[in-house]
């Protein structure tokens, strides 16, 4: 009998996605009482937790794999079980900040937009540098210029306009926040000369009217909008200053003339408040508040120092006053004057200070007999005056800041005692990767650019403090709702200690309270392993042996990104001695060798690719998208890296007149730009505010409907140029997607720029040099971690590093090393599949056929090298090779422009395996230096060569007049580019 169908649609079930942003921008709940729990196999439990402000929507985890959400003990989100009390209202107390509402808070997005400036007679969108020296002052002003009144026509506008413009001009403010522009006043703004010296955040055809928020600086700056309604929003300009940026928020918060006024205002300052806690510096609030003293107090916390109230505290400093302004009487509800516009400072390191603070725009348009003021508000000013040092912080300071789940304070056993420790973290521990063994005293802690101003607080309050001796005696659990957590107890000769030690340093930050949020209340441990259940536990952990250790110091550890913690200072108990430590590892040489891009610069290259998409889509005539290739996608770009990305063009459209038409558009915007022709697939080059971008293109049939992201079952869609131009997008999500069934994301970028920086250090990178590429060396750091098989547990990089020189230097490449079964069954073919490293998408093919005879025998001795100096010291892999004085070649390049000398440079690099593997015909050994050393407008580059028995001498000088005879035939050289060669030899008669 068939089951009968039940009547109605299945009820829907609100996802992860959804309540994970509604905790995080839901003004009245608390983010950090929340932790999500998800599928992890390399749990012992199958499922692993992380504070919900840990979580990264861009991370490692897809949403999918989030099975619950949890407060305390209480499950609030549940998948499988279907538990939601988040839509019933059925929420615990404790997560709320303050009493439950009934307002919803809205999902918060801060977009990337582009800014403005006056060059070649018309304004066009600014290519210069955000980053600039630090001024020594800095004025900032406000001013709500009211363009847009209320009571219709306004028959004053031609006599305020001027007057608004000549007060600002007056003001001599380098950065103007404005409210309530119209367009009228926009255009007489931008035909000012002492306007056409700044940056602006809009020119009449990108400029929001209804919103009516303007910004200008005589500093360049990026910038990002956020809509409240389609009339109120928030700009956001950012200063990179050399020592210390700011961000300056503009603000219009909604007036009493809305219904629930107070409460749209609390949930506007909140959002623009906490978006300005996501950015590194100084952060400033300039703007229309639309509240009295009384009204705006509760919205702030206590860092934001309002510029008025510091100097002034005793004056009113009225901005509004409708006793004063016959404007503002008319538009005034309840008549009452007030401070509604206000400029707030929130510099916790304090290198910026208010100085002085005035009203401008609050004298009568002159020939008005006092009956005509510019506007209906007063305009403000501040300045700020800039201290290199910064101000030692009070503890009311320090009990503002937000905590983050990116820095700790934690005691850390000695080194000398890790042994055991960490074998069984290795085994057991889903978290040995991230961190050190620790006991924990507090988490989630300030962020550490705040740690050196914190350091002096917390010293005086250990000098109160004696160490003690602890002994880690035995094994301990915490019963979690899916599996347990394994510690060991460090136990104390003296009750209390560990609790007194704990208790003074809560007391200096009492906001990061979740040590002693949990019922139990807080609890000394050394974690050492996640399991199943205490009877999996008791099985499997090898019988412990006491160890004791003395708590002389506690230590502040901090991470970046998904990188693991580092210790950044130790505060040495009793004495109070503060020791800053440089991070000696192998994760923190690579951090310090190949740093990731800022938050900021993340920023400006988003800002910098809208751009250019904007661009593209201007061209075509239609909207399009880029995508990200390479290093970028796969979320290990260092600052120094190209930006790789493609864009998607209609069928029939020649992608050499697209690139063309878009280095047209883009003219006055880029610093350098080179158009790459002579390759197999068509780049536009581009440097735009320190930005280095390559632009690709791929003609793609169904243009009309631009997909979110490219699957291979596009392939037929697109011709076989464009298919390998977009086939990198495919190619870095396949990486990423088989990466994490191996090891983690944060282990596998580890590794993988670890393998990058020996290959540049050994001069060994580069496709073009005969070597491997980026693509390559990514696919054997894949192809390590999947042939590595440890017993249980993660890995630490210097393991990893280890294992994949030593796989992958004694590897046999007739074998081809691939991460799919297609790239496995590749048929090797010849020598120019010396190193067969396969792609992954088809059509598959040998991302390594560059490599020679020679290039071949340098990777293999250099990968054997690697592997036994790792055996000894890490810090020997990565010493530098340098090129050699006897015995090498030198093409020399002199050129008449820069332009020029780039465009020789990719000639070279385009052709110097070719000429390498002719001198190999010869019987000479050829070792390439990849790169060029330039000056100016002349470069080289250097061979080294070594003679066999077999080589043919009087081919050699035939062979090199040839190879400059074919760059002399080069259609695109200029006649004023000339090559040269030099040979340096140790050996006579050659």
């Amino acid at each position: 009998m068939k089951a009968k169908k039940k009547d109605g649609p299945k009820e829907k079930f609100i996802t992860s996605h959804e309540i994970i942003h509604r905790i995080l921008w839901d003004p009245r709940l608390n983010p950090q009482v929340f932790v999500i729990g998800f599928l992890d196999r390399m749990s012992a439990s199958g499922l692993r937790e992380k504070p919900l402000l840990e979580w990264d929507e861009n991370g490692e985890i897809p949403w999918h794999r989030i099975r619950y959400v949890r407060c305390g003990e209480v499950i609030v989100w549940d998948r499988e079980q279907r538990i939601d009390l988040f839509t019933g209202d059925q929420l615990p107390e404790t997560v709320w900040n303050t009493e439950p509402e009934t307002v919803n808070a809205p999902v918060v997005v801060f977009k990337p937009a582009s800014v403005y400036g006056y060059r070649n007679g018309k304004w066009q969108i600014a290519s210069e540098k955000s980053e600039v020296d630090n001024p020594k002052k800095l004025r900032i002003a406000t001013y709500n210029v009211l363009t847009n009144r209320f009571d219709g026509e306004d028959a004053t506008i031609h006599k305020r306009i001027p007057a608004i413009i000549e007060q600002l001009q007056e003001s001599e403010a380098e950065v103007i926040c404005l409210q309530e522009v119209t367009t009228l006043l926009l255009s007489k703004l931008l035909e000012q000369c002492w306007v056409q010296k700044m940056y602006i955040s809009a020119i009449g055809e990108t400029f929001a009217a209804e919103q009516g928020l303007l910004l200008l600086s005589i500093f360049p700056f990026s910038l990002t909008s956020h809509s409240f309604s389609s009339h109120k929003g928030c700009l956001v300009g950012s200063l990179q200053l050399a020592e210390n940026s700011i961000h300056i928020a503009v603000v219009h918060l909604t007036s009493n003339r809305a219904v629930d006024a107070e409460k749209i205002r609390t949930q506007q300052i909140s959002v623009v408040r906490d978006y300005l806690y996501t950015l590194s510096g100084a952060t400033v609030i300039a703007g229309d508040f639309n509240a009295r003293e009384e009204m705006l107090e509760p919205l702030l916390q206590k860092e934001w120092k309002d510029c008025w109230d510091q100097l002034y505290p005793d004056q009113p400093g009225y901005t509004f006053d409708p006793a004063v302004n016959p404007l503002a009487a008319s538009n005034t509800l309840s008549g009452y004057p007030g401070r509604l516009d206000r400029i707030l400072i929130r510099s916790v390191t304090r290198h910026w200070i208010a100085e002085q603070v005035d009203l401008f725009g609050n004298k009568p348009v002159e020939g008005t007999y006092g009956q005509l003021y510019p506007s209906d508000h007063f305009g403000v000013y501040a300045t700020l005056a800039f201290h290199t040092e910064s101000v030692r912080l009070d503890n009311d300071t320090f009990t503002t800041l937000q905590p983050t789940y990116q820095s700790a304070i934690v005691v850390i056993p000695p080194e000398s005692l890790w042994g055991p420790i960490q074998a069984i973290r290795k085994q057991y521990d889903s978290k040995v990767a991230r961190w050190m063994p620790h006991i924990t005293l507090v988490y989630g802690f300030i962020p550490d650019e705040y740690f050196s101003s914190a350091t002096a607080l917390l010293a005086k309050k250990l000098t109160r403090l004696r160490p003690f001796d602890v002994t880690l005696t035995g094994y301990e659990a915490f019963t979690h709702r899916n599996n347990i957590t394994a510690w060991l107890k460090p136990e104390t000769e003296t009750a209390g200690q560990w609790q007194e030690l704990q208790s003074a340093l809560q007391e200096l930050f009492p906001q990061c309270n979740e040590q002693i949020s949990r019922t139990t209340g807080f609890t000394p441990h050394l974690s050492v392993g996640q399991f199943a259940n205490e009877q999996q536990a008791q099985k499997v952990l090898p019988e412990w042996e006491p160890v004791s250790f003395q708590v002389s110091q506690i230590a502040l550890i901090s991470r970046k990104g998904d990188n693991p913690f580092s210790v950044r200072y130790r505060i040495y108990l009793e004495s109070g001695q503060i020791e800053q430590v440089s991070d000696s590892s192998l994760t923190g040489f690579i951090e310090k060798s190949l740093p990731l891009p800022t938050s900021h610069q993340k920023e400006q290259q988003q800002v910098v690719l809208s751009i250019i998409e904007q661009a593209c889509s201007d061209v075509i005539g239609q909207h399009t998208r880029l995508y990200t290739l390479g290093s970028a996608r796969l979320g290990i770009q260092s600052i120094t890296s190209d930006t790789d990305v493609v864009c998607l063009i209609p069928e029939g459209v020649s992608q050499a007149d697209f690139l063309q038409s878009v280095q047209i558009q883009l003219e006055g915007i880029y610093q350098k730009a080179r158009f790459a022709t002579d390759v197999q697939i068509p780049a536009l080059r581009l440097s735009i505010e320190g930005q280095q971008i390559d632009l690709l293109c791929a003609n793609y049939r169904l243009f009309s409907v631009i997909p979110a992201q490219i699957t291979e079952d596009r392939m037929y869609d697109f011709d076989s140029v464009s298919w390998q131009a977009v086939s990198g997008c495919l190619e870095a999500d396949r990486i990423l997607e088989e990466a994490q069934k191996y090891v983690s994301l944060e282990e596998f970028r580890l590794l993988v720029r670890a393998v990058k920086l020996w290959a540049k250090k050994r001069k060994i990178q580069g496709n073009g040099w005969g070597y491997l590429g980026s693509f390559s060396w990514t696919v054997l750091a894949l192809w390590s971690c999947k042939t590595y098989q440890p017993k249980k547990g993660r890995r630490d990089l210097e393991t990893l590093l280890m294992h994949f020189f030593q796989v992958v230097s004694q590897h046999d490449w007739r074998i081809p090393i691939g991460i799919t079964e297609e790239s496995k069954n590749f048929r090797v073919r010849g020598k120019r599949d010396q190193m067969p490293v396969v792609t992954a998408v088809k059509p598959v093919f040998n991302s390594a056929r560059n490599v020679t005879t020679s290039t071949f025998w340098i990777l293999k001795t250099e990968l054997s090298h690697a592997y036994k100096r790792m055996q000894s010291n890490w810090t020997d892999v990565f010493a530098e090779q340098t090129i050699p004085e006897d015995n090498i070649l030198i093409l020399k390049l002199d050129c008449q422009t820069e332009e020029e000398l780039e465009l020789c440079c990719g000639w070279i690099e385009g052709h110097i395996v070719g000429f390498i593997i002719s001198l190999e015909e010869l019987g000479l050994f050829v070792r390439p230096y990849p790169g060029f050393a330039k000056s100016q407008i002349t470069a080289q580059t250097f061979l080294e060569l070594q003679l066999t028995e077999q080589t043919d001498k009087n081919g050699f000088a035939q062979k090199t007049v040839e190879f400059i005879h074919q760059f002399e035939s080069w259609e695109f050289r200029s006649a004023r580019s000339l090559m040269t060669v030099e040979s340096r030899w140790v050996i006579q008669n050659f």
